[in-house]
């Protein structure tokens, strides 16, 4: 599996760092840890740049599902006003995500890195315990340091969408989404 696709980004920091290195023949982990940490910057660096933008859309892409050009019409119809967005009913294993033959988390990162969702209201020390897991197995972090705990994780509503007619990937919204809205659906958060 590429994370985010973002192998060649990967290969290219990992190749200027040992320029007489050979990629193909590290370790298929290394390749994902490396996959990882780009991801996590590139979302980190995108995430920081675009919140001072004004119009910046109210969806949230579950990571790994639309490619840049999906993504690129999407904020352009937000931002032009011409998007024609279609509720759609998704449910628990929408949100799963396998990330290997050991593990299936019950939840997605959104591409950028704003926060963990998953389906339903679940037990909120439950949910920062599989967050605090995924971090340790996914994201490298040091045990020690995935400490987020029941205080930190939110029960909110969103919708689920597609948009203009592609059946092919869907954008979740919680933004003034409550209980009451047409095809609102209970999640579970951690706000990053």
């Amino acid at each position: 599996m590429t994370l985010l696709n973002y192998d060649a980004a990967a290969r290219a920091a990992w190749k200027a760092i040992h320029p007489e290195g050979d990629w193909d023949s590290i370790p298929s982990d290394e390749h994902t840890n490396w996959m990882s940490l780009v991801g996590d910057a590139a979302r980190r660096a995108e995430t920081a740049t675009t919140r001072q933008r004004s119009g910046e859309p109210d969806h949230i892409y579950r990571a790994g599902v639309l490619g840049d050009t999906e993504r690129a019409a999407i904020d352009r119809g937000y931002r032009n006003r011409t998007e024609v967005r279609t509720p759609i009913t998704v449910n628990e294993y929408d949100f799963a995500v396998k990330w290997d033959d050991e593990r299936t988390f019950p939840f997605f990162e959104d591409e950028q890195a704003i926060g963990i969702f998953g389906y339903g209201h679940t037990d909120k020390q439950a949910f920062a315990a599989a967050v605090n897991d995924y971090d340790v197995y996914v994201g490298n972090v040091d045990p020690g340091e995935a400490t987020y705990d029941a205080s930190v994780v939110e029960h909110d509503w969103a919708v689920a969408y597609t948009v203009n007619g592609d059946v092919n990937s869907w954008l979740l919204s919680t933004h003034d989404v409550t209980e009451t809205t047409k095809g609102a659906f209970p999640v579970t958060v951690v706000p990053r």
